[in-house]
């Protein structure tokens, strides 16, 4: 006889499959929540059916009945689902209460499956303590590699399945169909950094609040685009007019710090610039949840056939899912997690913006990882952090306001013990090559300027 609890989660499993049969944003929402393997479903056809969605939503195809059913049909095991059920799908679609709370139930799947796990790993430890054969240290370390195998959300994968998969790349980046990393467009940068490998998160902070980490952002966004890449900018700080008005600053070169200001003679020749924008580049100012975000990217990857960079303005002013009692860095850590999650999958380059901590912004000092708001839930995740600094004594030439760019962290590279040095125009919120640099260094072709 199954468990209340059982029967439970045997429900939340066909609430979720029937409400990505019927709302492909559900579909994506319950990707992000419960990953791609089929394992983390109880019921072998359930598994089967999600499966078939998975590998559809990665696809970027629609998924409703009859494009499952058809997808199941083409599968050995899928014939045997539908032959033994032909209705399994329409009835799936027709129990759902309302694909709005398809999240809820992914959550309550992943759960069971974790609890399975965890009763896998203790049936694992038992039968390794009852074999008096193994060694008592070598069970020990059994227990912990399969407690901690447990606790992980994200299903394992072997170290020769991680290998294929590198290996699988590296063929698809060879032949061409996969653009060997994403450069940001900034020749300092790009000295040090080389190209980001699709798949990575990249932290952009500051020593102090307002240095520039949005104007990087949309630059950065910009030299993709016109590279012939596309771009997708989600922020949580700009609404749909500044984010509008700072894209025409950015690549017209006209200032608009009081767009009511100016006259009508300029507003011709704002119209007229505005073909130098590139068309690679959306911005969404409507996010408010790591949930829209990754939602959103998916929609956008979906509907332009893939997405190389995504930029996430304004991480710690997301609205986090936060639990009673629980603590800020525990919430903060599950929303970069899903977004590292989401860079992996689309595959692209994930860049968050990240706000300094009060303690770092008071010294006038080169900043450090502990300075990150929030540091430790998001430099563990992180592959590649870096900190703006303008020193307070810095100089302004020629509009030209004379910055440092810190790497505190980069996972399988270096990191160098002297700053990154870039020029900030103010006027135009824009990061050029610096104009002056310090004796003994040879001039560095410009990123962007």
């Amino acid at each position: 006889m199954q468990a209340r609890g059982d029967i439970a989660a045997h429900g939340a499993e066909r609430y979720v499959l029937g409400s990505c049969l019927v709302d492909n944003e559900a579909l994506v929402r319950c990707v992000d929540l419960l990953g791609e393997r089929p394992e983390v479903f109880d019921a072998e056809p359930h598994r089967v059916v999600w499966a078939a969605l998975a590998k559809m939503a990665a696809a970027g195809e629609p998924a409703d009945i009859g494009t499952v059913e058809a997808a199941m049909r083409a599968d050995t095991h899928g014939r045997l689902v539908l032959t033994a059920a032909p209705s399994l799908l329409t009835d799936l679609a027709a129990e759902v209460p309302t694909p709005a709370n398809a999240g809820h139930y992914a959550r309550i799947v992943s759960d069971r499956a974790r609890r399975r796990r965890l009763r896998e790993a203790a049936l694992a430890v038992a039968r390794s303590a009852d074999d008096v054969s193994q060694d008592l240290d070598a069970a020990l370390v059994a227990l912990r590699a399969e407690l901690d195998a447990a606790n992980d959300r994200s299903a394992p994968a072997s170290g020769r399945d991680l290998a294929a998969a590198a290996d699988f790349d590296a063929q698809e980046e060879a032949a061409g169909e996969l653009p060997a990393g994403v450069d940001l467009g900034f020749a300092p940068l790009t000295r040090v950094v080389g190209r980001i490998p699709r798949g990575r998160l990249l932290i952009v902070s500051a020593s102090e609040s307002s240095q520039g980490k949005t104007s990087f952002a949309l630059q950065a966004s910009g030299f993709v685009a016109a590279s012939g890449g596309r771009a997708l900018v989600c922020s949580v700080e700009m609404d749909a007019q500044s984010g509008g008005e700072r894209l025409v600053t950015q690549f017209t070169g006209l200032a608009l710090r009081a767009p009511r200001a100016l006259r009508e003679d300029d507003w011709h020749a704002v119209a007229a610039s505005l073909t130098e924008i590139p068309e690679g580049i959306w911005v969404d100012t409507d996010c408010r949840t790591t949930d829209e975000v990754c939602v959103r990217a998916r929609r956008w990857a979906m509907r332009l056939g893939g997405l190389d960079l995504l930029v996430v303005d304004g991480l710690h002013d997301l609205q986090l899912e936060q639990r009673r009692g629980e603590p800020l860095r525990t919430a903060l850590d599950a929303a970069v997690g899903a977004l590292r999650t989401l860079a992996r999958s689309l595959p692209c380059v994930v860049l968050l913006t990240a706000q300094p901590s009060i303690a770092g912004a008071k010294e006038d000092r080169p900043p450090v990882l502990s300075d990150l708001r929030e540091s430790g839930a998001i430099g563990q995740k992180a592959d590649v952090v870096m900190f703006v600094r303008r020193p307070r004594k810095a100089e302004c030439v020629a509009g030209r306001w004379q910055c440092e760019w810190w790497l505190r962290k980069n996972r399988n590279g270096e990191v160098p013990n002297e700053p990154i040095r870039m020029d900030f125009e103010s006027r135009w919120a824009r990061w050029r090559t610096p104009l002056t640099l310090p004796a003994g260094r040879a001039a560095l072709d410009g990123g962007q300027g």
